[in-house]
């Protein structure tokens, strides 16, 4: 099977962290994979490293150009005339997002004159919010085989604001490779002294971009109010600003300007392989207005931590009040003290629930039970015809 998966971000997050573990895993399965990547991106870069092939899109004149750099290719506007002669030889084309739909929408729609055309699947990594049933999202559509999401209440959403019939919408789960993950996290004791965390500390920490609609203002105003209280409270918040959002960048600036005063405030922000240092949290915190499924929180339960997480999006299928963990209303700087304070007064849980949920996601989200069905799923989607 020939497979292109698209994803030219500019970031690398758990969207574009998933699409390349995706596409490695088929390659393993045998499948014959390569991927489209934006130019000097941190995706582009792990592909290389990966041995992936990779057709790059999003190169400007005066990019660098020499043995040890990167390959570049056209600018992002003609992008598509790049990759057009490989749709020739795909079975199936795999687009990780959204914007990159509108991206591969001329080399999709000329496909549609040809006797035998890749099918194409459309995997939404984030939450839709606001409806796309207007005309031209009508015929953009059209161009899609199937599409994929996360959890049913993303799916429910998608059948409410995107143009695709219900039939053509696929729940998948998403996995982690929870063997390797094991083995890369480091002990508590390195961990927190990697992250400069006092030993004896109370640490409420998360893993995930600084965005409004990631919480992040709830969050550390619900700790700020809890630890005048209790001096052993800290908050470690690991993550950068959506690099290509200024308003992102502008609460960054803001966030780390009073994190600056208070030193039991901790944003690091992009630290490589962020994962192997969750063992230095106590608990993990997602408060995020609307996540399709979060795969921090999968990470955060591999390694045996209770959770806390705003109740929306697929984050109740992962976090169960009073058996993994806590949730709370999003949005909501009081929800979020709340469910900290019923957290830190049911500290005796914290083990049994950390268990709970690392035992919940070794059965049910271990990517290598569920990553190699991706490749039944094609073959169900080229034998609709």
């Amino acid at each position: 099977m020939r497979i292109l998966h698209v994803c030219p971000r500019p970031n690398f997050s758990g969207l574009e962290s998933y699409a390349l573990q995706m596409a490695l895993a088929q390659r393993a399965l045998g499948a014959e994979v390569s991927m489209v990547v934006l130019a000097e991106s941190p995706l582009a870069k792990r592909a290389h490293e990966a041995g992936l092939a990779t057709v790059v899109v999003g190169a400007s004149a005066s990019s660098p150009t020499g043995p040890d750099v990167l390959p570049t290719a056209a600018p992002i506007a003609d992008g598509w005339r790049v990759v057009l002669p490989l749709l020739r030889h795909c079975d199936i084309v795999h687009i990780h997002s959204t914007q990159d739909l509108d991206f591969m929408m001329t080399p999709l729609a000329l496909t549609r004159t040809w006797s035998s055309r890749p099918r194409v699947i459309l995997q939404t990594h984030i939450w839709i919010s606001h409806s796309k049933k207007d005309p031209l999202h009508w015929v953009l559509y059209k161009l899609v085989d199937e599409m994929w999401c996360s959890s049913e209440p993303a799916r429910a959403t998608l059948e409410k604001f995107i143009p695709i019939a219900p039939s053509k919408i696929r729940v998948i789960r998403y996995g982690r490779d929870i063997a390797s993950l094991e083995a890369g996290f480091l002990s508590r004791e390195d961990a927190r002294m990697a992250l400069g965390l006092p030993g004896d500390a109370v640490v409420v920490g998360t893993v995930a971009r600084i965005d409004a609609g990631k919480g992040v203002r709830e969050l550390y105003d619900a700790c700020e109010t809890l630890m005048s209280a209790d001096p052993s409270l800290h908050l470690v918040w690991i993550g950068p600003p959506t690099g290509d959002d200024p308003k992102a960048v502008a609460l960054a600036e803001e966030i780390f300007a009073r994190a600056r005063v208070n030193p039991r405030m901790h944003f690091p922000g992009s630290v490589a392989d962020s994962y192997k240092y969750l063992r230095a949290f106590d608990l993990f915190a997602l408060p995020t207005y609307a996540e399709c499924f979060s795969l921090a929180l999968l990470e955060a339960q591999i390694a045996g931590l209770p959770c806390l997480a705003s109740n929306s999006g697929g984050s109740p299928q992962i976090v169960r009040e009073g058996e993994t963990g806590w949730l709370f209303e999003p949005r909501s700087t009081t929800a979020c003290l709340s469910a900290l304070q019923r957290a830190l007064g049911d500290r005796m849980m914290w083990p049994h629930f950390g268990r709970v949920a690392h035992d919940q996601v070794a059965a049910l989200y271990d990517s290598s039970k569920i990553l190699p069905t991706t490749l039944d799923m094609y073959r169900e989607v080229i034998a609709r015809g």
